[in-house]
């Protein structure tokens, strides 16, 4: 990247402004509206001394301390013409004694700006256009020093000087006889009235010679800037009043800047200072105290409790109406994590130069991968992790700091990779002391969590200190994250730096808590296994890398839906397919950045056997694993499967789950069927069942189902009426309690059809090596073969033989204490999960029969509602979801197979063995 200058300070800012304000343009083109008017009042050639009309050309700058306020004035004073305007220097009240005036300085800047036009005069150096316009200046082509505007300067200061009372006391007490009395005594009458009167004619002749020297091609404004307008309480009232008073000219621009918090306070302050209140026997307290009202603002007589700061305070909220209209107040940004991003002085952003400083791939960004990555020029080449950014300042004076070092630190790791512990050690303190929230916390900081050293060596984190100071004043969550991101700069940059490594595990789980547990998660029990998702992201992002693991947090910051998770239920309002798709469709985005994120997960769920990992990545394979048509049917039958709600049981499958998945497998079939035969003939002849099967009591639900799909076959467009879809959705409901009863008999079979990816799948299980006799793997193949014989095209199974076998093949599959067959079994267990259905009862080996659970009313039913709402309903592409699961399965198995040939290799070089690591385990009972 190349060098860039840092200014520390107000400074214009360019086309950056728009980042801070970005009103910006609108500010500018009410300027010009200003302009216009001006204008066309030139045009009606108005007098101005006889005109009634008050102009309030008011423009406000509000924002907090350090948000670039005056930037913003410098920003526009240099965007302005110098030949159409008059740019008076910023007036800063705060920067005036007590006998300094508001509008004396303003006289004092228009003097300075007639002197200036006076000295050009005096030249005489005008082309004749010009000289024509300001005759009066010259006589006979020779300046005259006695001219209109070295009057008018004169004046003013002198009718000014009467607005202030020593000067009209001397003037009244210094008189040689009555007339001279008299006369001096009636300057100082209405000395504000004819003060503005002087004041407008110099404005107005000031604007004359400026117009004929300059000439420009617009009416010339006069631009009066006033800085920081709430630090001074004493000067806010003044500045109020001459406003109102005399800046009413229709030339005069006057921008203003401050917090509008604390000038309104300002302001509420000093008119309750125009009360009486020690007069009266009031102290400061009683202000605070409520008066009784006999009406209120309606008129209708009621007791309405009121305060006199409170309706001082209204009262200056009113005033300020008037002084800055509302439509010409303009607020700067709130910076925060989303924008801080962004800050930048130049072609680089923050969010860059931390790339630069960071990685790539760090706790504060990772790559957009939808932009050409191998041009490190691209603008927005990277993409934030805004949680990590709040360890930098809110404001722009604090930001400007931090980069400062920032840039200062990067050239200096261009220069030399070694010895940088004090260019690190004064970007991380300036981070510290420019960041309102991390400032109040230095002592604490410096004293007990981040003990520099003389070397890195000596410079110590410790992280058992981490969240317990007692400062009730911070934010606890939003400390703890602060302190967290700060030591993973000094580590990331500083690598020799000493820390507890167990600490540090136990504060970034109970930071990284927080986040996982979303807004809502406070509210539930997430603990229990019923929250799936909740366990998969916990186990994830508690044992990934920081980086990944921040990343996986931004990511989950991105979901609709607060909390992300949900509870482990078939329920209509639980979003339960589109937040498995979410998350999913994240950690495949995950591998993108973290190709690798899987290896250190297992090795640490297999060989530390950290069951939180391992039901972690158990859960993300069940998610992967599930077939898009069985998702698709869910969706379509969800009213029909209404009945079925469980429970996810810790270990293993429910009865419940496993019948539900079996009953779905069967609509399937029914639906996918449908989708290709389903003919106007076949249904001709199921419509004619349908009068066959009058004893059935779904009978009317199928003739009325027959009726409204044949209508959206003849017009697709036509559009159902609610108490239509209602109508059909209430019979449905009846019809699950129909078929939820048929469930519930005793004798239900299971087929399973041993189709060539099944006999392809069973074969792996049951050729590879199991590790020897004494393996679950080898207990697990005797039990399936004792129930399924592969040379049968369909196997016929009572459910609780069925049970067993999928409940031990997913036991194997989710075991991190074995390593032989959990593949195979995993494989085997979801090919059988999704494709055996419900039998009526067992039939010989080689006759098929796919339905028998269902009647031909059922199926006829079924196969209708299918059609029904395939018509009115559309199906998301599930490509890019499809792609994610396939992905993530993918490196997986590739993760379990590099960890296991790992291990086994770490294990040799000590002449052991996997399968008698396996062993030892079983027989010290760690294996069940």
């Amino acid at each position: 990247m190349q060098q860039e200058e840092v200014i520390l300070g107000a400074r214009a800012l360019g086309d950056q402004i728009l980042k801070i304000m970005p009103t910006y343009d609108i500010m500018l083109s009410q300027i010009e509206d200003i302009r216009e008017s001006v204008k066309l009042l030139n045009d009606c050639n108005s007098d101005r001394d006889t005109r009634k009309q008050v102009y309030n050309n008011t423009i406000g700058i509000f924002g907090p301390r350090g948000a670039g306020k005056s930037s913003a004035l410098y920003t526009l004073k240099s965007d302005l013409d110098n030949k159409s305007s008059i740019l008076f220097p910023l007036i800063e009240p705060d920067n005036f004694g007590e006998n300094t005036k508001i509008i004396g300085s303003i006289v004092g800047f228009l003097k300075k700006e007639g002197e200036a036009l006076l000295e050009e005069l005096k030249k005489g150096e005008l082309k004749e256009e010009q000289r024509q316009k300001l005759v009066d200046y010259y006589n006979a082509g020779v300046y005259k020093p006695n001219n209109k505007l070295q009057q008018l300067i004169h004046e003013t200061i002198e009718y000014h000087l009467y607005t202030e009372n020593q000067y009209r006391n001397i003037l009244t007490q210094h008189y040689e006889d009555l007339a001279v009395y008299i006369k001096n005594s009636s300057r100082v009458l209405s000395p504000d009235i004819a003060f503005k009167r002087k004041l407008n004619e110099l404005i107005d002749e000031i604007i004359r010679v400026k117009q004929a020297l300059d000439t420009p091609n617009e009416p010339i404004l006069v631009f009066i800037f006033i800085d920081d307008i709430d630090l001074k309480t004493s000067k806010t009232r003044e500045l109020m009043e001459a406003l109102l008073q005399y800046t009413d000219h229709p030339n005069i621009v006057t921008v203003l800047s401050g917090d509008y918090d604390i000038l309104l306070e300002s302001l509420t302050l000093a008119l309750l200072a125009d009360e009486p209140l020690q007069q009266i026997g009031l102290d400061v307290y009683d202000s605070l105290k409520a008066l009784e009202h006999p009406y209120n603002r309606s008129g209708v007589e009621k007791i309405e409790l009121l305060t006199i700061m409170k309706r001082k305070s209204e009262l200056a909220h009113e005033y300020l109406k008037k002084i800055i209209p509302s439509a010409r107040r303009h607020q700067l940004v709130n910076w925060n994590t989303v924008t801080i991003p962004r800050f930048s002085f130049g072609k680089y952003d923050l969010l860059d130069r931390m790339a630069q400083l960071m990685g790539d791939r760090s706790i504060f960004n990772y790559v957009n991968l939808n932009v050409n990555t191998n041009d490190k020029n691209e603008r927005d080449h990277y993409l934030p992790i805004k949680n990590s950014y709040i360890v930098f300042d809110e404001r722009p004076r604090g930001l400007v700091n931090a980069y400062y070092n920032l840039v200062q630190l990067i050239n200096d790791l261009e220069v030399s990779k070694t010895d940088l512990l004090r260019s690190v050690k004064a970007f991380v303190d300036t981070l510290i002391l420019s960041n309102t929230k991390l400032v109040k916390q230095q002592q604490w900081l410096f004293d007990q969590f981040l003990q520099w050293g003389s070397d890195e060596n000596s410079t110590y984190i410790n992280y058992s200190v981490a969240g317990k100071n007692n400062n009730e004043d911070s934010d606890r969550e939003s400390l703890e994250l602060q302190i967290f991101i700060v030591a993973e700069i000094v580590k990331k940059l500083l690598p020799n730096v000493r820390y507890n490594a167990g600490d540090f595990t136990t504060f970034k789980g109970s930071l990284f808590e927080k986040f996982i547990h979303g807004n809502k998660g406070k509210e539930v029990n997430v603990h229990s296994y019923g929250y799936r998702l909740y366990h998969l992201m916990r186990g994830l992002v508690l044992h990934m890398d920081v980086p990944a693991a921040m990343l996986m947090i931004e990511y989950l910051s991105m979901s609709t839906y607060d909390p992300y998770y949900y509870e482990y239920e078939y329920t209509r309002d639980n979003k339960r397919s589109e937040k498995d798709r979410f998350v999913v469709e994240r950690v495949a985005q995950l591998l993108q950045q973290y190709p690798s994120i899987f290896e250190p997960l297992y090795y640490k769920a297999q060989n530390e056997k950290n069951d939180e990992i391992n039901k972690a990545l158990n859960i993300l394979y069940d998610l992967c694993y599930v077939p898009s048509g069985y998702e698709v049917t869910e969706l379509v039958f969800e009213e029909v499967l209404r009945n079925f709600k469980f429970q996810k049981t810790q270990d293993g499958l429910s009865d419940e789950e496993i019948k539900r998945t079996l009953f779905i497998n069967n609509l399937t079939r029914i639906r996918e069927k449908q989708q290709k035969e389903f003919t106007e003939r076949n249904r001709a002849d199921l419509v004619s069942s349908v009068v066959v099967l009058a004893k059935d009591q779904n009978r009317n639900l199928a003739k009325a189902l027959e009726f409204i799909s044949r209508k959206l076959s003849e017009n697709p467009s036509i559009e159902l009426s609610k108490s239509v879809t209602q109508t059909i959705e209430i019979n449905m409901g009846k019809f699950s309690d129909y078929v939820f009863d048929k469930l519930k008999e005793p004798n239900i079979k299971v087929q399973i059809e041993m189709t060539a990816s099944i006999g392809k799948v069973f074969e792996k299980f049951m050729s590879e090596y199991s590790g020897g006799n004494n393996t679950i793997y080898s207990e697990c193949k005797n039990l399936v073969r004792d129930y399924i014989n592969p040379d049968n095209k369909y196997t016929y199974l009572d459910l609780k033989g069925y049970i067993k076998i999928i409940n031990r093949l997913k036991a194997l599959a989710s075991n991190n204490r074995v390593w032989y067959g959990r593949s195979e079994a995993r494989n085997l267990y979801n090919s059988l999960q999704y494709s055996s259905i419900i039998a009526e009862h067992s039939l010989n080996n080689n006759e098929e029969n796919n339905n028998l659970f269902f009647t031909g009313n059922d199926i006829f039913i079924l196969s209708l509602y299918y059609q029904y709402y395939a018509s009115t309903q559309k199906f998301s592409d599930d490509q890019k979801y499809e792609s994610a699961k396939a992905r993530i399965r993918t490196e997986l198995d590739e993760a379990f197979k590099n960890i296991k040939d790992q291990t086994e290799i770490e294990l040799r070089e000590f002449d052991l063995r996997l399968d008698e690591a396996e062993e030892q385990l079983k027989t010290s009972g760690e294996i069940e």
